[in-house]
């Protein structure tokens, strides 16, 4: 990815701060919903999710859905419970951030991550 976009990583140095507070937030509002765990339903689905500088949410868009509606409307709900964010480093040299995010489903568990 180029420009303003990048791939949820605890990776990149210099974002690992805002990233870390950025998923714990959103881990923290995010629930399995009950009756999809019920039906055996999981999956995986692709978010992109764009901040401000300041951290604030400006939007989030599914790219790729899990195949299940509840659990796609709950992870996007989860961003916008979770949101703001608070700022970015001031290394980042855009006035916005796209953040490309899996939200991945298991019976188990549920993990956020990049690519």
């Amino acid at each position: 990815l180029e420009g303003d976009a990048v791939y949820l990583n605890l990776q990149h140095d210099y974002l690992i701060s805002f990233f870390q507070r950025f998923s714990n937030r959103i881990e923290s509002n995010w629930n399995y919903p009950v009756k999809a765990a019920q039906r055996n339903e999981f999956g995986v689905l692709l978010l992109k999710i764009i901040v401000t500088r300041e951290g604030k949410l400006v939007d989030v868009e599914l790219l790729e859905t899990s195949g299940y509606d509840a659990l796609d409307y709950e992870a996007i709900q989860a961003v916008y419970r979770a949101a703001p964010f608070g700022p970015i480093t001031k290394h980042w040299q855009h006035d916005q951030m796209k953040i490309y995010a899996h939200f991945q489903y298991t019976l188990s568990d549920r993990y956020i991550f990049g690519q």
